[in-house]
């Protein structure tokens, strides 16, 4: 199951409606070094929030549990990262007040899962009858994948 995705999606938008304030360092003589937008949370329809902010012109940054934004949970869910992100922009679109408002090619784009990802976690559960089974799974993984 697909549990957390950031990406960076074409989107025509207002980005003066995607900054919740500003993050500034500055030197020790108190010259701005960099500011930073911060992202602005968006409240799902089971109050499962997901970060946004203007990435570029005509991109956002999203970064969050499109599962749980939809849901509510995620105890249950998809590995259709294409399905699941389209259904999840057609949730954002409802938030008229983010002002997004992509072109019908972003859509399509969007909608066929032509953007950029970069982070995807994956959540898997596997019943296993005992521990034999356990210490032979974990063994057989461990071959072929990275542990911590």
């Amino acid at each position: 199951m697909i549990d957390w995705v950031s990406a960076v999606l074409p989107c025509k938008h207002d980005p003066s409606k995607l900054i919740s304030g500003l993050v500034m360092a500055f030197d020790t003589q108190g010259n701005n070094e960099w500011t930073v937008n911060k992202t602005l949370s968006v409240e799902g329809s089971y109050s499962s929030k997901i970060q946004i902010k203007s990435h570029t012109e005509n991109q956002i940054y999203i970064s969050g549990n499109p599962t749980k934004f939809l849901q509510g949970h995620n105890l249950f869910g998809t590995n259709d990262l294409v399905g699941l992100m389209g259904k999840f922009f057609d949730e954002l679109l409802k938030h008229k007040e983010l002002g997004l408002c992509p072109d019908p090619f972003q859509y399509a784009n969007i909608k066929d899962g032509h953007y950029e990802l970069t982070r995807v976690d994956v959540n898997e559960t596997w019943h296993l009858n005992n521990q034999k089974d356990v210490l032979s799974w974990i063994r057989a993984v461990g071959e072929s994948a990275y542990l911590k």
